[in-house]
């Protein structure tokens, strides 16, 4: 399953992220199943809707390991990372491009993920 630049609650699901909204998604994926997920945004071109979503800091201390552990929480194997300009420009999608190119400040996070090979007693 591919997640790319999700908007609105979907942006909120994968980045703050909700326990149950990542249990929905590891419902979603069979056994051994990949997911990949790609978002950004930044402080002040998305300032309204990190507001509205309330948002972590992509570069916070931290971060990216929490993102981990809430993966890991739905039952998933995740390891998160910063992704940089170019390779969000080398998605394939017209919105990356635009992203990629518009010279606002974003910050990037690609989470890559596995559900185990036996389903999770958590997954609804």
């Amino acid at each position: 399953m591919t997640v790319l630049l999700p908007w609105g609650s979907l942006l909120g699901a994968v980045a703050r992220p909700e326990p149950d909204a990542l249990l929905r998604l590891r419902a979603l994926c069979k056994p051994g199943a990949e997911l990949e997920v790609v978002f950004g945004y930044g402080p002040q071109i998305d300032a309204a809707t990190i507001r509205a979503l309330a948002l972590p800091a992509l570069d916070a201390p931290g971060r990216l390991a929490a993102l981990e552990a809430a993966y890991g929480a739905a039952g998933f194997a995740a390891r998160a990372r910063p992704v940089a300009r170019d390779e969000v420009r080398a998605l394939p999608t017209t919105w990356a491009k635009k992203l990629a190119f518009s010279g606002h400040a974003r910050a990037f996070v690609a989470v890559r993920a596995r559900a185990p090979s036996r389903p999770s007693a958590r997954a609804p």
